[in-house]
């Protein structure tokens, strides 16, 4: 998907009489369309994750590495396009392009190859503009790579490739990987399109390609560049168990103790233990339907029902200790130092007290702003997602006042990219566990160190059911860490086709 503002500026540059054919002959460029966005950012976006200019407070970790994130770099003429779903090991596309030139578009150097039949008129193809002066194009990448290869997909003669350089936008550190046509590199002369493929060996990860092109009246022209490698933080966490759930998961909890909760729709509450054995359910209305679960240090489950739009407050054995609230829906989570239970209900904070369900405050939250997920850490820092479709950002509340402490962009951009974040969850350590249904990597879970600093991604997205197999998620919308640290439960899947799956995280 390529995102464009309300106004363009349109060139068409056409040679006449020119065509690019198969065989002995060299292809020959064919003229590119333009497309130029006249509202566009100066600043590409990359997907986060970054530190915070004022980062929150850091909290002992069991984990030390913390990986350079993602950073933004100032472009004349940025354009966002679709970036497609790639795993490690495979072909990473931009997302964005820029180049010297104002009115040769290079958002046709975005995104996977386009071009199948060089014969075609208006290729969407990158070409820098006649003039005697070379010029740079320049590729960014939503997540640093840890590249093996870089390669361009273009039209046209190899020549016309002066120079490729590698380089990571956070710490600055790049690298020449092709100058001219080289001995080691094998350049294509008689394919259309072509593909150059250039292998890196550099000690950092990529998330910028930058290539000189010639000065020409018949331009090369750049179709696409890949590339190939591996995520920067990916690892195959084993997957410990996986059940199916009964229906729609809106909630998940584990309380200490071993147990976990998870709410399902029309009205289902099923207890699990760690080793994934449906323990019961517990006795609800008939016609309750909840929008989600919480659990206290003493192990009382929290149960939010929309129907009745109450809070009802239920002992580890099931045993309805309160019921209170009018008009309750929302997300819940339950602080470790009051024990009262936070509410996010639309665009408010609701505080209740878990022993006799009574409402102790109520909070008004910034209402141009969307709000999903809730979470406390072990100190008691309340934590929120965001503008969490499109723009999603982790932000620390005020537990009292609503007032936004402190955030960490997961994307940063005003334009419209495929980023959606649906859930998030803590760990004792300080360890943020962001839940994505959609991102750049197409990978579910991203961990976070108390700093907003990427430790490690997890957990492969996929669009197919034929492709939901164990440690994949197809819909993922809860997830959950348990107390002691050892476990990740996420929920995903709608209607008969759910399932909770749990994740070993070995001690380090």
């Amino acid at each position: 998907m390529r995102n464009f503002s309300l106004f363009y500026l349109m060139a068409i540059l056409i040679l006449s009489g020119l065509a690019c054919k198969l065989g002995d002959t060299l292809p020959i460029s064919t003229p590119t369309l333009v497309e130029t966005d006249a509202c566009c950012l100066n600043i590409p976006p990359k997907e986060a994750i970054l530190a915070s200019p004022t980062p929150f407070p850091a909290t002992p970790t069991v984990h030390s590495e913390a990986p350079p994130t993602a950073a933004i770099l100032a472009s004349p003429t940025p354009h966002t396009t679709e970036s497609p779903a790639a795993l490690p090991g495979e072909v990473f596309w931009a997302n964005r392009s820029f180049s010297d030139s104002e009115t040769a578009d290079p958002d046709f150097a975005s995104g996977a190859p386009d071009v199948t039949d060089c014969t075609q008129p208006m290729q969407p193809t990158w070409a820098p503009m006649v003039n005697e002066q070379p010029e740079t194009l320049t590729l960014s990448y939503l997540a640093p790579v840890h590249a093996g290869e870089v390669e361009i997909i273009y039209i046209g003669q190899p020549a016309g490739i002066l120079r490729v350089e590698v380089q990571n936008s956070l710490s600055g550190l790049g690298q020449l990987i092709y100058e001219g046509k080289q001995s080691s590199v094998d350049v294509p002369i008689n394919q259309c399109p072509a593909s150059l493929s250039l292998p890196v060996k550099a000690d950092f990860d990529i998330d910028l390609v930058i290539v000189t092109v010639a000065a020409s009246e018949i331009p090369v022209q750049i179709d696409a560049v890949g590339i190939k490698g591996e995520l920067l933080g990916y690892v195959e966490l084993p997957v410990y168990w996986r059940v199916p759930l009964p229906g729609t998961p809106h909630g998940l909890a584990a309380a200490p103790g071993g147990l976990v909760y998870a709410a399902v729709e029309p009205n289902g509450l099923w207890i699990y233990d760690v080793e994934g054995n449906q323990l019961k359910t517990l006795p609800l209305l008939s016609d309750a339907s909840l929008s989600d679960v919480a659990t206290d240090a003493f192990g009382n489950l929290m149960a939010i029902d929309e129907i009745e739009g109450r809070l009802i407050v239920l002992s580890p054995e099931g045993q309805q200790l309160s019921v209170g609230g009018q008009n309750l829906y929302g997300r819940a989570a339950v602080s470790p130092q009051d024990g009262n239970l936070y509410l996010l209900k639309a665009g408010e904070l609701l505080i209740y007290t878990t022993d006799t369900a009574e409402l102790v405050h109520q909070v008004q939250l910034d209402d141009l702003h969307s709000f999903m997920g809730l979470t406390f850490s072990l100190d008691g820092r309340l934590f929120t997602l965001r503008d969490f479709d499109w723009d999603p950002t982790l932000c620390q509340l005020d537990s009292l006042t609503g007032e936004e402490l402190d955030a960490i962009p997961l994307l940063l951009s005003n334009q419209s990219a495929e980023i959606v974040a649906r859930d998030l969850a803590t760990d004792a350590s300080g360890n943020f566990y962001i839940l994505f249904s959609m991102n750049a990597g197409q990978v579910a879970v991203h961990m976070l160190n108390p700093q907003g600093n990427l430790i490690r991604r997890f957990g492969r997205l996929t669009f197919e059911m034929d492709d939901w197999s164990e440690g994949t998620f197809f819909t993922p919308r809860e997830i959950t860490v348990t107390p002691d640290g050892r476990f990740i439960l996420i929920a995903d899947g709608f209607g008969d086709t759910a399932y909770l799956t749990a994740f070993l995280v070995e001690r380090e």
